[in-house]
């Protein structure tokens, strides 16, 4: 029986790797406190560090403490951490998408972005709204302060009016610890 293309996407396969206990006694208590499976965890892992960490660097992407930045923030007026987000926007966004989704368009940068969430350990939502305007919906709690609200907003917003061929903004709602924002994919 012939198969469809992309049929084999969801297959797995087993495979064997050595460990050593000291790994393995880790890999079991955080998936017993995630209450899920070690075979899970050890994918989402993977996974996690095909889709971001193997990349993230050569993107210009390194750990820095949260304290860092709010300090660095603190010593900024709303005005330099606007002229901040331009430069960011204008010297790394396209490359960034490109190098970790391999395109550059509404759907890569909200990947590229959810996935840059779930690495900085935000709590987030996502909705997608299925309508004419295939809408999504995010609310980003970073608990990082007002001008990382300002930051991150006027970011997406330059990343959101270079890629929107409507030119339409995109409203966002700031707050101290809270920056939302709905994006129209169409």
């Amino acid at each position: 029986m012939p198969t469809k293309p992309g049929a084999d996407i969801n297959k797995s396969e087993s495979i064997t790797f050595r460990l050593d206990n000291d790994t393995i006694k880790h890999l079991r208590h955080e998936a017993g406190q995630q209450d899920i499976s070690t075979n899970a965890l050890v994918n989402h892992i993977l996974k996690e560090h095909i889709k971001w960490h193997s990349n993230a660097p050569k993107a210009g992407f390194i750990a820095v403490r949260r304290s860092l930045i709010m300090n660095l923030m603190s010593l900024l007026s709303e005005k330099d951490i606007v002229s901040v987000a331009e430069s960011v926007a204008k010297s790394t966004n396209k490359d960034s998408i490109l190098l970790l989704e391999k395109e550059y368009t509404i759907k890569s940068a909200l990947q590229f972005l959810e996935n840059w969430m779930k690495i900085s350990g935000y709590v987030y939502r996502h909705e997608e709204i299925k309508d004419d305007q295939n809408r999504h919906m995010f609310v980003i709690q970073h608990d990082m302060g007002m001008k990382w609200s300002v930051y991150l907003a006027n970011l997406y917003q330059l990343l959101f009016d270079e890629l929107n061929e409507n030119n339409k903004r995109i409203e966002f709602e700031t707050t101290e610890n809270t920056l939302a924002f709905t994006v129209n994919c169409i």
